[in-house]
């Protein structure tokens, strides 16, 4: 969008007290030395929030360069002679504020605000923990600097102490780049902090202090003979996998459906894979419909069941509340920082009328009846940006609908 090459030459104008003379002898003039932006616009009611902006460099001439990842854009500005207009490549934008760390502009074309705030000259995200296991695990993060040159590590330990330190990644800006270090030699089922330490020649920066907790070391075996790690939540022990198997407890074939139409028919158990790809199997588990999860079979192993409604209330209050719970039981893919080890993909579902809808958009996953009351509780978890920090809680009427399954281990 071009009203963000615009916003950010004009906060260089200012914070470096450029003056439009077109007498004046070129001169390039570095942005980013010391700030960063970020971008909300508002056209129309509709809201949306850019992370920080690319690098961007300008010339006393009136010409600009907008350096991103892997690119290079060239144009033109002018202000007026009062500053309150900006034209960028023939587009007009009025001035509305314009401070050393504030830019509020609308354009005039698009009938859009857009204001620029400006962050620091560092920014470190811990993004969160991947491919957690009962001895190792991925830690992602996010870098965005410039700084001609910083050293990067994570630090993890037992307690906010840390103690450990990974190997340095270097990089030299200006850059926006993610990046990850895997560790080993960890303790099964063990929480552990984490966060990520940049330095430069004169200052050090931080991110937040995260925590995951490694798998434990627990195996448990379906009635196909598929094999699921568990992790221990709280007081709770998951599966940290969806359910798989086509078969019931007893070695009864759960019938395999692909078929539309007949999928919209059942009245009776059945499974698939979503849209009959054998890959989502593997990554995402099978979608079940109702009648499979409420027969006295029993598509868990021995010793586990079919979460309940009240086994994923349990879960979320120990991780906050539904409202945030989602975040830390996500996998990083799905938008989550799976601090928990729940590692909840996003496996989509299949309508009760036939057809498979939403993978990596949405999860959703079957309640198992508890009580005697046949309450058809689903749980559900989002990508979305706005509400994906969420587990959603809902009632349907559909027992034809499709949906993933998580099995807890049984009280002792």
């Amino acid at each position: 969008m071009k009203s963000l090459w615009t916003i950010l030459i004009l906060i260089a104008l200012l914070s470096l007290n450029v003056s439009c003379d077109r007498q004046e002898e070129p001169s390039i003039v570095p942005l980013l030395t010391s700030r960063l932006w970020s971008l909300k616009v508002d056209c129309r009611g509709s809201h949306h929030t850019d992370e920080e902006y690319d690098i961007l460099s300008l010339n006393k001439s009136g010409e600009y360069v907008r350096y991103g990842q892997g690119f290079e854009i060239n144009g033109i500005w002018n202000l007026t002679e009062n500053e309150d207009t900006l034209f960028l490549d023939d587009f007009k934008y009025q001035i509305d504020q314009l401070t050393e760390t504030e830019l509020e502009l609308y354009a005039i074309s698009e009938q859009c605000h857009l204001s620029f705030i400006a962050l620091s000259e560092t920014e470190i995200t811990a993004i969160g923990v991947s491919a957690i296991s009962g001895n190792s695990a991925i830690m992602h993060g996010k870098i965005r600097t410039s700084h001609s040159s910083v050293n990067v590590t994570f630090e993890y330990g037992l307690t906010k102490n840390y103690g450990n330190t990974t190997k340095i990644i270097e990089f030299s800006g200006p850059i926006l780049a993610e990046f990850n270090t895997q560790i080993s030699e960890l303790i099964p089922d063990t929480l552990y902090h984490y966060r990520i330490k940049v330095t430069n020649s004169n200052k050090t920066y931080y991110s937040d202090d995260l925590t995951f907790r490694t798998i434990r070391r627990e195996i448990v075996s379906d009635a196909d003979g598929n094999e699921y790690y568990t992790v221990k939540i709280g007081t709770q022990i998951w599966m940290v996998e969806n359910l798989k198997t086509t078969k019931y407890r007893n070695g009864d074939a759960i019938p395999f459906v692909n078929s539309d139409s007949d999928w919209r028919n059942l009245t009776t158990g059945a499974c698939c894979i979503y849209q009959d790809d054998e890959s989502n199997d593997e990554q995402y588990g099978c979608l079940y419909n109702w009648y499979a999860v409420n027969d006295n079979r029993n598509i868990a192993p021995e010793g586990w069941h079919v979460a309940t409604d009240a086994d994923w209330t349990i879960l979320t209050n120990y991780l906050g509340g539904e409202e945030i719970a989602g975040h830390k039981l996500k996998a990083i893919e799905a938008g989550g920082n799976n601090s928990s080890g729940f590692n909840a993909l996003l496996g989509g579902n299949r309508h009760w009328d036939g057809p498979c809808n939403y993978l990596d958009l949405y999860g959703y996953w079957f309640c198992a009846p508890e009580g005697g009351i046949e309450s058809l509780w689903v749980r559900s978890m989002s990508s979305s940006t706005f509400d994906g920090g969420k587990v959603g809680r809902f009632e349907t009427e559909h027992k034809r609908s499709g949906f993933s399954v998580r099995c807890v281990k049984d009280a002792s």
